[in-house]
């Protein structure tokens, strides 16, 4: 017995790589010994040099030891595990909110030295993206949301999932409607809210205005005595990016956000798709337990076994963190975004539970207010729409949007819609229905339209989601079938009257509520309404806008009326 146990004590564990002062440590020698070892072998090493395990094993037995190899985790999982204190540290989960156009997705830029923005279609973010980040031997995740107003969902859905909300607001424009709606998200998801105010360098910037109107609606800046952390950035230039970072880690600090990865794995689902090579692709975040290949799981709508996982870089990593976004493969079908995925033992835990939940509840359909019609719901009333997009996302922010549009006098029936190119499928629901197709972001597959040459199939494909909907609000427009309420949306005063490409333009100051690219308009003259018609451009100093808001000023043009005079006024109208 006593041999044994002489025997077990001269057993040692070794990683791959290790310094000499580690290997002297783990023999409990000098490492001067060690070091004197390691000469007589043939290899000059200091104390603070690495050796393989190779050579480690063979110093190791030259003492009368006997080693065993063992992995040291991954140098994220070293950090993680190095934090633990009881629960888990976790990485902050950082939401970037905002309006469309205020720097959100030029900051994460900055940030990761990326060139996300230069991708993105019309210079817009158009879908929610997740990155995990190094900085000062911490980690930080950070999701971009996309500004524009159609895409609430996807904003909503980022505020519910993160730690920290950073509201960006260029110094420029000051609040906008979505950095308003950014606000309300980030207030009722009850996260610490971290402001940015960006191009602050500017012409126009007014930093002081920015923050009277956060202390309008109780956001307070430290500066002004009150308790909300407020960074200038210029993302440009650099400047801002290292407080910024700097701040979060002490927001993470004060509010010790804590997980357990000793639990069953489970993620939210952020987005999906589908890839031609890999199939379906689900982009999703890990909220607590260590997602792994091979694990089987199920979402409320389908399930799956993780065939890949791939992080934020497309690197197969075979095992996930909390905090940590990942694009996951092996779905049988594509989850809703916002769903929760959750680790089961076995396929058959997996068609029971999915079995029940699905006699339970009647899938919602990504809570869509539109009737989805049958082919055969034809009504001189509806407009009958397909629609087919790259991501669940967007689908969700297009689908939110045409509900909009719903009223008495019109209806838009959604014949169908999903994920991928237009295929045979959509042609023949399009033909039966007298649909139109709406693809955004994906192509038609290859020989459906030679297949339906006889056919009369129209589909309308674009690439920034709000010229979609305006296409879509302009065939409502020429239906026979619109019956035009008028809704007061905003006022201004004309201010001055000057050419743009050789056409008038009327300089503006709105003095009451808003105004959107896409409104009606009245112009007055002595009180007398001189001219009705529909806005052809809408500017802010040089810049398309797509709206303008009380106290801004502007320009906006029409396409068939030119006498513009100085103190007429204009009322705008949804």
């Amino acid at each position: 017995m006593n041999e044994k146990k002489t025997d077990e004590s001269k057993m040692i564990e070794i990683p791959s790589s290790l310094t000499v002062g580690d290997l002297a440590n783990k023999l409990n020698l000098d490492s001067v010994d060690v070091i004197k070892q390691l000469m007589r072998a043939g290899y000059m090493l200091s104390i603070n040099q690495k050796l393989e395990y190779d050579l480690a094993s063979l110093i190791a037995k030259s003492f009368g030891f006997e080693s065993s190899q063992i992995e040291l985790p991954s140098e994220e999982k070293q950090i993680f595990q190095s934090n633990l204190d009881g629960d888990d540290i976790k990485a902050p989960v950082v939401t970037i909110l905002g309006h469309v156009d205020h720097g959100k997705t030029t900051l994460l830029d900055t940030i990761r030295k990326s060139t996300v923005a230069e991708s993105e279609h019309g210079g817009i973010t158009q879908k929610l993206s997740a990155y995990k980040l190094r900085y000062n031997d911490s980690f930080i995740t950070f999701l971009d949301t996309p500004g524009h107003e159609a895409f609430s969902t996807l904003r909503s859905r980022g505020a519910r999932v993160t730690d920290i909300a950073i509201i960006i607001i260029a110094a420029d424009d000051g609040i906008m409607p979505q950095t308003e709606e950014s606000i309300q998200h980030a207030k009722s998801a009850g996260v610490p809210i971290i402001i940015v105010i960006s191009k602050t360098d500017v012409p126009g910037a007014d930093i002081d205005k920015v923050k009277a109107q956060l202390a309008e609606r109780e956001l307070m800046v430290e500066e002004w005595g009150g308790e909300t952390i407020c960074v200038h950035v210029s993302s440009p230039k650099n400047e801002g990016i290292t407080e910024l970072l700097d701040y979060i880690l002490l927001v993470a600090e004060v509010n010790e956000f804590k997980t357990d990865t000793k639990v069953p794995p489970k993620a939210i689902i952020l987005e999906s798709t589908i890839d031609k090579k890999q199939g379906i692709v689900v982009k999703g975040l890990i909220q607590e337990g260590i997602l792994k290949v091979g694990d089987r799981f199920i979402t409320n709508t389908t399930k799956g076994k993780v065939r890949a996982l791939l992080d934020d870089n497309g690197k197969q990593v075979k095992e996930c963190l909390p905090s940590t976004p990942i694009d996951i493969l092996g779905f049988e079908s594509l989850p809703q975004s916002g769903e929760l995925l959750e680790w089961v033992k076995s396929e058959k835990e997996a068609k029971k539970i999915l079995l029940k939940r699905t006699k339970e509840t009647t899938q919602s359909s990504n809570n869509i207010n539109l009737t989805h019609a049958s082919v055969e719901q034809k009504k001189i009333d509806t407009i009958n729409i397909i629609v087919k997009a790259d991501l669940q996302g967007s689908l969700d922010a297009i689908i939110e949007s045409l509900n909009s549009f719903n009223k008495d006098s019109i209806h838009i029936a959604l014949i169908h819609y999903g994920i991928g190119n237009v295929n045979e499928n959509d042609i023949s629901m399009s033909v039966a229905s007298d649909s139109v197709i709406y693809a955004f972001n994906v192509g038609v597959e290859q020989g459906v339209l030679e297949k339906n040459k006889n056919d009369t199939v129209i589909i309308e494909s674009y690439n920034i989601i709000y010229e979609l909907i305006d296409a879509v609000e302009e065939r409502i427009l020429k239906s026979e079938v619109v019956e035009e309420t008028l809704v007061k949306n905003g006022s201004a005063d004309i201010k001055a009257v000057f050419d743009f490409d050789n056409q008038p333009v009327a300089g503006i100051l709105i003095n009451e509520g808003k105004v959107t690219s896409t409104n009606r308009l009245k112009v007055f003259r002595k009180g007398a309404e001189i001219y009705f018609g529909k806005i052809k451009s809408l500017k802010h100093y040089k810049d398309d806008v797509k709206e303008l808001i009380s106290g801004q000023e502007g320009g906006v043009g029409v396409a068939d009326f030119n006498d513009f005079k100085v103190g007429d006024k204009i009322e705008f109208y949804n």
